[in-house]
């Protein structure tokens, strides 16, 4: 049981350490590309992801612009074309930033259906899950951080985590 209990809190350790560390690239590097280039290479070392990307929100026309991601390094696949505009109706991310809630989709194959311009990206027929982290200021609704996994459901630790990394790439938007 100790042995258990000592993994846990190491797994736990480490990912606040990756939180530390994601706030400090966040805050210290000169332009938001680079921010976001830090963060999802720490992120990567913790969280398996097939896909994560961040899609500032234009309220006004309704659309989101995918601004950076990144595919896992195993991925032999294009790269996602930055400044391509989405339509939100009716889409996870829509749904994250009007509730501005995390929105968590188990098999996010159907979601995937609709945007075949990003589901031609990931490496596996079927992604496992599909998570939407709603991007805001006190003040503003930014837009959602969205990370697709290909292996594993992510777990109530690395959930807690990715909330509290997309704030911090609020305040490199707002």
């Amino acid at each position: 049981m100790a042995d258990i209990r000592s993994r846990s809190q190491g797994r736990l350790g480490a990912r606040y350490g990756a939180l530390l560390e994601i706030t400090a690239a966040i805050t210290s590097q000169p332009n938001l590309q680079s921010a976001l280039n830090t963060t999802f290479a720490r992120l990567s070392r913790i969280i398996p992801f097939g896909l994560v990307a961040l899609l500032p929100w234009d309220e006004t026309r309704g659309l989101a612009r995918v601004f950076a991601g990144q595919i896992s390094s195993g991925h032999s696949g294009k790269d996602i074309e930055i400044g391509r505009e989405l339509s939100l109706k009716g889409t996870a991310v829509g749904l994250a930033i009007d509730q501005q809630k995390p929105v968590l989709i188990e098999n996010g194959q159907a979601e995937l259906r609709n945007r075949p311009e990003i589901a031609a990206h990931l490496k596996g027929e079927h992604p496992w899950g599909l998570y939407v982290f709603p991007v805001s200021t006190p003040r503003r609704r930014l837009g959602a951080l969205v990370v697709i996994t290909e292996s594993h459901s992510l777990d109530t630790d690395e959930v807690k985590l990715m909330g509290c990394v997309a704030p911090q790439a609020g305040t490199r938007l707002g």
